[in-house]
């Protein structure tokens, strides 16, 4: 926000931390109200818990899909900017495998339901920060 009323040019893309357990519905409400595009940070929630939730798996199994899709064409649905990362072809094939679907109003109901506010990186540690940014990416 600071950046938004400070400057100006207002970004055009913010990525942050975005997942069914974590949605940050605030903070996509402002982006949509400046005209900010809103891209999910770790969109599968790194491979954690909520690839294992049971109401994301019934919805898979509803439509013949896999968690991690459901989750990806939710984030579409939303229109919420979603870049999964996988260096496995199989995942990188599966991922774009979300065109042929919609979800119902009431799965995405029940997807949105599972906000918990619980996050991967709590990027207001500012010691965090700084290790995460030490790592090397090859």
């Amino acid at each position: 926000m600071d950046l938004i009323l400070n400057n100006d040019v207002v970004p055009a893309i913010n990525q942050v931390e975005f997942h069914p357990y974590f949605q940050q519905s605030k903070a996509e409400e402002v982006m949509r109200e400046y005209g900010v595009q809103m891209e999910a940070w770790s969109p599968l929630g790194h491979g954690g818990d909520v690839l294992l939730d049971e109401v994301l798996a019934d919805i898979a199994g509803k439509y013949g899909k896999t968690v991690a899709q459901i989750i990806l064409k939710w984030d579409i649905q939303r229109r919420i900017v979603t870049i999964p990362k996988s260096v496995h072809s199989e995942r990188i094939d599966a991922n774009i495998d979300v065109f042929d679907f919609q979800l119902s109003e009431d799965d995405m109901k029940k997807i949105n339901a599972l906000d918990s506010g619980r996050f991967i990186a709590d990027l207001r540690d500012v010691e965090l920060v700084k290790r995460l940014n030490e790592l090397k990416i090859r």
